[in-house]
């Protein structure tokens, strides 16, 4: 069977959850180290992050990498709500 699935339920027995409430992305992970490898990319500058998740990134810029202003954007309520 050649069907991708997007959906892990089948391995894990939990429901997809494709929010990012419960867990860091793996591309989430990679920003981070690139912008702590170029800091003077975020210095002093405005940071928008979509679909922003757990918000690491944000939280990175906002806290070590010294950016002016830092709006986290994301479609669930709730993820922007802990973000606060």
């Amino acid at each position: 069977d050649d069907t991708l699935l997007f959906d892990d339920g089948s391995l894990t027995g939990e429901p997809f959850d494709d929010t990012g409430l419960h867990r860091v992305w793996p591309a989430s992970v990679a920003l981070c180290h690139s912008l702590v490898a170029r800091p003077e990319a975020v210095a002093g500058r405005r940071v928008l992050e979509l679909g922003a998740g757990t918000g690491l990134p944000s939280l990175l810029c906002a806290r070590h990498l010294c950016a002016a202003h830092v709006i986290a954007t994301d479609s669930n309520r709730a993820a922007v709500e802990r973000l606060q």
